[in-house]
């Protein structure tokens, strides 16, 4: 199954891309990553030829897939970019995976139970 990996920009090429594409091989996906370089100049050439539409190539990209990764910026904030393509992947209505932040996410004993009594739990 081929899944398209959304991620920021300033990712592409780093550590964390590289451990996103193994994981995403590990779960037995082959992975379309937009960063690339067939799909960077592949980019650049449509994006010279319709300027005033070069998202659709990205759109494009996710349609030829049968699910989507992406990841947020630290925060859980999620770029424009990224946005789009997730709402493309919806009205394609493929399965939508977000992977986990870096940040340590573990919670002390203390930590646990403040959160449980904020939430109700």
């Amino acid at each position: 199954m081929r899944i398209y990996y959304a991620h920021p920009m300033n990712t592409y090429g780093s550590a964390i891309e590289k451990e996103d594409i193994e994981t995403l091989a590990k779960l037995g996906f082959t992975v379309l990553n937009p960063s690339d370089e067939y799909f960077q100049n592949s980019f650049l050439k449509y994006k010279q030829e319709n300027p005033n539409n070069y998202f659709q190539y990205f759109s494009d990209l996710v349609s030829t897939c049968q699910a989507l990764a992406f990841r947020a910026f630290p925060g859980n904030l999620i770029g424009a970019g990224i946005a789009a393509e997730i709402k493309i992947a919806e009205k394609l209505g493929l399965p939508i995976v977000q992977l986990p932040c870096q940040m340590n996410r573990i919670l002390t004993i203390s930590e646990t139970r403040t959160l449980l009594k904020e939430i109700g739990g």
